[in-house]
C-alpha cells in the first residue's frame, strides 16, 4: 500500500524499525520478507514504484532470462514455466500483479539525499526507542527526516547511466543518447548509427536498427560474455549458480519444440556473430573524435580473442560446478545451432569518417555506474566499490540488496542478479537482519510455508 505524505511531512521525523531505500524489484523483495516477518518497515522511492522498468526500457525490450527464471517472492509459480522471454508489456503486468498481491508499505516521491549513523549522544537523546531497539541511522530526504534501526539500500549497484568522456568531443550535429532513453529507431535522425557497447543491450539495439535498414557500427569495449546456453540451459542460469544462488534447481532445459518458436530462437541468437552475419560492422573501442571522424582503437580482434578466452573459462567453471554439485548431464544433446563469428572477415578500423559512413547518431549502451554519494557511512573501498558480504556491511544495521554477483573465476557479473534471484538475495538480507537482532524468524515451518 502507498503511504500518503501529509502536508507537514517535511517537518516530521519518521521512525521505522527498518527503512528500505529504493522501490525496484530488489527493494520490494526485501519489503515482502519484512512484511512476512511482521516488522515495522517502510520503502521510500524517489520516483514511482518500478519506475525504471516502466519508463527506462526500449519498446522491443525483452528479458535476458526465460520465463521459468522469473521468480518474484510470493508469486514464484505465477510466471509460465517455459523458455520464452517476457516482453516489456508482460514484465510490467507481472510486476503490477505482484505489487497488488502483497501491497508493500511505500512512500513514493521521496528521495534520500544523505544517510548517516546517529551519534551515541543523538541516540541517548531519543526519549523512547521504538521496538525495544535503538534507532541507529538518520536519513535526510526530500520529504523530511527518517530514522531507523536497520537500513536496506536497494537503489541498485548500477543506477546512474554512464557515458564515457569521449562523448564530449563529438560535435553537436551528431545526435547522442544513452540506451536508457532509447525507445525505438524513430527517435533517431536519418542516417547511420554507431552503437557503443557490446553487451546485451548494445547487441539488441544494434540488431533492431540494422533490421530497420540502418547502416550500423557496434563499438566493443572489454567483453565478459557468458554462454547463450550450456547443457541445454540458459547461460544466465549458470551465472546465478556460480554466484551461489538457486542451489537446489537443475533448471529447465531447452527442448526441440523450443527451437520451433521464433521468439526463443531470435533471443538465443542475439549475439555478436548474428550482428556480423546481418551486416552490423564490428569495431574496436571508441576513443574520441578528431578531424571529422570518430576515432576507434584497432583492438577489435584482440578484444574478441580475450572474450573467447573468458568464455572458455566460464564454461570450464560450469563443467567443474556440475561435477561438484552432482547435477548430471542433460537428457539429450540438443544442437541450438547458434551462429559463430567469421574471423576471416573481421577488419580493424581506426577512423569512422562522418561524411563517408553517414553516421548521424551515437547510442551509448555503456551501462551504468553506482551512485552512492548520498551514503555517508564508511563501507566503501578507496576506489568507491562497496565492501560487503552477501549484502551485509561492516556497519551494523546497514545492508544492501540487488548488488552485483561475483563469480570467483572471472570478476563481477555484467548482468546483476536478475529476476531469478532478486527474492533469494533479499531473503538473505532479511535473514541477516533477523539474526543480528536475535530473532530466529526463518524457522523450518516458516521456510516451508514461504517455499
Amino acid at each position: 500500500m502507498t503511504i500518503n505524505k501529509t502536508d507537514d511531512l517535511e517537518n516530521r521525523i519518521n521512525d521505522y524499525d527498518v527503512l528500505v531505500i529504493g522501490g525496484g524489484p530488489s527493494g520490494l523483495s526485501a519489503a515482502y520478507y519484512l512484511d512476512q516477518m511482521g516488522m515495522d518497515y517502510c520503502v521510500i522511492e524517489r520516483g514511482t514504484l518500478l519506475r525504471t522498468w516502466r519508463h527506462e526500457r526500449w519498446d522491443s525490450f525483452t528479458l535476458v532470462t526465460p520465463n521459468w527464471m522469473t521468480r518474484l517472492p510470493g508469486m514464484e509459480d505465477m510466471a509460465p514455466s517455459d523458455n520464452r522471454f517476457m516482453t516489456l508489456e508482460e514484465i510490467n503486468q507481472h510486476l503490477t500483479d505482484w505489487v497488488e498481491h502483497f501491497k508493500p508499505k511505500v512512500m513514493e516521491g521521496v528521495e534520500a539525499t544523505r544517510l548517516r549513523q546517529l551519534t551515541q549522544e543523538e541516540i541517548d537523546a531519543i526519549p523512547v526507542a521504538p521496538y525495544d531497539r535503538p534507532l541507529r541511522y538518520l536519513i535526510e530526504t526530500s520529504a523530511g527526516i527518517f530514522r531507523a534501526h536497520d537500513v536496506v539500500a536497494a537503489t541498485g549497484q548500477y543506477n546512474q547511466p554512464f557515458i564515457p568522456a569521449a562523448s564530449q568531443a563529438i560535435p553537436k550535429e551528431v545526435q547522442q543518447m544513452h540506451s536508457v532513453t532509447y525507445k525505438n529507431p524513430g527517435q533517431l535522425a536519418p542516417g547511420g548509427v554507431l552503437v557503443v557497447g557490446g553487451g546485451r543491450s548494445g547487441i539488441q539495439i544494434a540488431l533492431e536498427l540494422r533490421r530497420e535498414g540502418r547502416d550500423v557500427w557496434l563499438s566493443l569495449g572489454t567483453q565478459r560474455p557468458i554462454p547463450d546456453a550450456y547443457d541445454n540451459i540458459n547461460g544466465v542460469y549458470w551465472l546465478n549458480r556460480l554466484s551461489g544462488f538457486a542451489k537446489l534447481d537443475r533448471g529447465v532445459e531447452y527442448a526441440p519444440d523450443d527451437l520451433e518458436r521464433l521468439e526463443i530462437v531470435e533471443k538465443l541468437r542475439q549475439n555478436l556473430a548474428t550482428c556480423q552475419q546481418e551486416g552490423v560492422t564490428l569495431v574496436g573501442r571508441l576513443s574520441g573524435f578528431e578531424g571529422g571522424a570518430l576515432i576507434v582503437r584497432p583492438n577489435l580482434i584482440e578484444t574478441l580473442k580475450d572474450a573467447e578466452t573468458y568464455l572458455q573459462r566460464f564454461m570450464d567453471e560450469i563443467e567443474s560446478h556440475i561435477g561438484k554439485a552432482g547435477l548430471g548431464k542433460p537428457k539429450s544433446n540438443l544442437d541450438l545451432k547458434l551462429p559463430r563469428l567469421s574471423w576471416g572477415t573481421l577488419q580493424e578500423t581506426e577512423r569512422l569518417e562522418l561524411t563517408q559512413t553517414g553516421i548521424t547518431s551515437v547510442i551509448w549502451a555503456t551501462g551504468f555506474r553506482p551512485n552512492y554519494r548520498w551514503i555517508d557511512v564508511p563501507v566503501f573501498a578507496q576506489d568507491g566499490q562497496l565492501i560487503h558480504e552477501a549484502g551485509k556491511t561492516s556497519a551494523d544495521g546497514l545492508y544492501f540488496t540487488g548488488v552485483e554477483l561475483n563469480p570467483g573465476f572471472g570478476g563481477p557479473s555484467p548482468y546483476g542478479i536478475g529476476f531469478y534471484s532478486f527474492g533469494e538475495d533479499a531473503r538473505r538480507v532479511v535473514d541477516q537482519i533477523c539474526e543480528d537482532s536475535g530473532s530466529m524468524f526463518w524457522a523450518d515451518s516458516i521456510i516451508e510455508e514461504l517455499d
